[in-house]
Parts: C-alpha cells; sequence; structure tokens
C-alpha cells in the first residue's frame, strides 16, 4: 500500500530480466538506465505447428531462419553470447521424439541439465510431443521457464527461456488444442568486459545504476 515502485525493461524481455525497485513497503525510489548502443536487442521468433496445422518448427533470429533439425515431439536449441559481438549465437540443439520413444523425455531432461545456467533455451513441438511425456519431461521444461502444464494431442508449442529460470517465468504458447503457435521475446545483447582502467569504445551492455 502506497509504495513506490519503478520498472524499466523492454516489450518481450524475459520475467526477472529487466530492472525494478520498490513496491514492498511505502517508501521512494528510484533507477536509471543506461543504454549504450542502439543496436543491442535481439529478437527470437519461434514457431510451432502440429501434424494438421502445418507440421513444422522453425526458429528465426532477428529474422534470420536458424538451421534447425526437428522431427515428430520436441527439439530443443540452446544459444550463447558470441564474446566478440555480445550476440545471441546457436549453440546446440537436440530433437526428441517424446510421442513415441519411451526414453526421448529421459534423454530430453539429460540435454536441458548440461545447458549451463543463464543461456537461452528455445523448445517447440513438431507434429505430436505428448505421448511419451512424463513428470521428468516437464520438469526439465520448468526448468527453463516452462510451466510444466501437460501437452495436448498435435498441439502446436513453443517455449522461450532461460536455463535456471523459475518455473512459468519464461514466455509460452499453445500445448492446449490442435494447433500452430507463433512466440517472439526479446533480448539484450551481452558485450565484452573492457580491461581494468580502460573502457570499449562499443558495447552491447545495458548497465543500471539505482
Amino acid at each position: 500500500h502506497r509504495s513506490g515502485f519503478v520498472l524499466i525493461g523492454r516489450k518481450g524481455m524475459l520475467s526477472g530480466d529487466a530492472r525494478e525497485v520498490g513496491g514492498v513497503k511505502k517508501s521512494s525510489e528510484d533507477v536509471t538506465a543506461v543504454f549504450t548502443c542502439n543496436d543491442c536487442v535481439q529478437l527470437i521468433k519461434v514457431q510451432s505447428a502440429g501434424l494438421q496445422h502445418g507440421n513444422h518448427v522453425k526458429v528465426f533470429v532477428d529474422g534470420k531462419q536458424m538451421q534447425v533439425t526437428a522431427k515428430r515431439g520436441l527439439t530443443v536449441v540452446s544459444f550463447s553470447h558470441d564474446k566478440k559481438t555480445g550476440k545471441l549465437v546457436m549453440d546446440k540443439q537436440g530433437t526428441y521424439d517424446t510421442y513415441g520413444n519411451a526414453k526421448a523425455d529421459d534423454q530430453m531432461a539429460a540435454f536441458i541439465k548440461a545447458i549451463p545456467s543463464g543461456r537461452v533455451v528455445v523448445v517447440a513441438a513438431l507434429d505430436s510431443a505428448e505421448g511419451q511425456m512424463s513428470a521428468v519431461g516437464y520438469n526439465a521444461l520448468k526448468s527453463i521457464g516452462g510451466t510444466g502444464a501437460k501437452l495436448a494431442h498435435r498441439s502446436g508449442f513453443a517455449l522461450i527461456g532461460r536455463k535456471g529460470l523459475a518455473a512459468g517465468k519464461g514466455y509460452q504458447i499453445g500445448g492446449t488444442k490442435k494447433s500452430a503457435e507463433t512466440i517472439t521475446a526479446s533480448f539484450t545483447c551481452q558485450g565484452p568486459k573492457a580491461p581494468p582502467g580502460k573502457q570499449l569504445q562499443r558495447t552491447c551492455q545495458l548497465s543500471f545504476a539505482a
């Protein structure tokens, strides 16, 4: 009640990535954000379609389609930051027949577990993905920000999250009916850090000062 509250973020940011202060008690709050370049925002778009609505998985970064190999079930793609440019680059990918293979969700969970904390992760369904999904698979999705809700037969489903993000805090769409789904999230580049006592001429780091 009557608390000071300030939030500075970007439309499409994942939960927790923006700067937020106050909101917990009667107070006066102040926060400043420093944006150091004009091209430090990237967009990741994911498209997923069940068998009867296109039967595809597509992943785009800044409008460019990535070379993703997707088959029936769930496809997982992780991204790292290029050390020179700070921009997101596709790191690893795997596709798992969570509809027909009883071991697939265990394999997918192992793949997600091995992804370093903090990396951006995308998951999308092709054809149908629910048949052999157990708690192991759904918990793996929760570990990157998914809700863990059970998937419907031949539903389009897309999740953009981050390893270690709290369950339900990622961007998730579909999974409830036969469909085709599209979702987009924005990310800020992470430029290289300057050596002690020096400044970089250009950085894509989004920094905050309270």
